[in-house]
C-alpha cells in the first residue's frame, strides 16, 4: 500500500500541523463549545500548539506526509496518560476563552473521569486528515 510517510512530528512542524488541527476540528462541537462558538479556529491553533509541543516533546505525536494529516497516539501499555498529555493546553485556555476556561475544565474533567485507567489497545486522541472526510476525529 502506498500512501503519505508516518513520522513523528518534529518541533519545527508544531505551526503547521497546529494549523491543520485547528481547520480539522473547527466544526468540531467538542472544540466548539469551550470557545462559545466563535473565533474558533484562531482560538484553537494556539491551543493545538500548545498540545502539539508537548505531544512531541512526549513522542507521540505524528504527521502524515507534509501536513497531509496529524494524530496523537498513546501506545498500550505507555506511561503517557491523557491529563499529562493535555497538561500543555491548561495556561492557554484562560486567555484563549470568555469565560476563563470554564467550560473547557468542565469538559475535560468530564472526559478524564472516564478514560478508562487500563489500555490495552493504542489511544488516538485526536486526528485531522484535511485532504479526506475523517477531518477532526477524536477517537479512543
Amino acid at each position: 500500500m502506498n500512501g503519505p510517510a508516518i513520522t513523528r512530528a518534529t518541533p519545527d512542524r508544531v505551526p503547521a500541523l497546529a494549523s491543520v488541527l485547528a481547520a480539522g476540528f473547527e466544526a468540531d462541537p467538542m472544540v466548539r463549545w469551550p470557545f462559545h462558538d466563535h473565533d474558533v479556529r484562531s482560538r484553537a491553533e494556539p491551543m493545538f500548539a500548545g498540545l502539539l509541543t508537548e505531544y512531541q516533546r512526549l513522542g507521540i505525536a505524528w504527521e502524515a506526509g507534509d501536513g497531509a494529516g496529524v494524530a496523537g497516539w498513546i501506545p498500550p501499555g505507555s506511561d503517557v496518560g491523557l491529563a499529562q498529555a493535555n497538561v500543555a493546553t491548561w495556561p492557554l485556555i484562560p486567555q484563549l476563552t470568555d469565560d476563563g476556561g470554564a467550560r473547557y475544565r468542565a469538559f475535560w474533567g468530564w472526559l478524564e473521569a472516564h478514560v478508562p485507567t487500563s489500555r490495552t489497545g493504542c489511544s488516538t486522541w485526536w486526528r485531522s486528515i484535511p485532504r479526506c472526510r475523517a477531518r477532526g476525529s477524536v477517537v479512543h
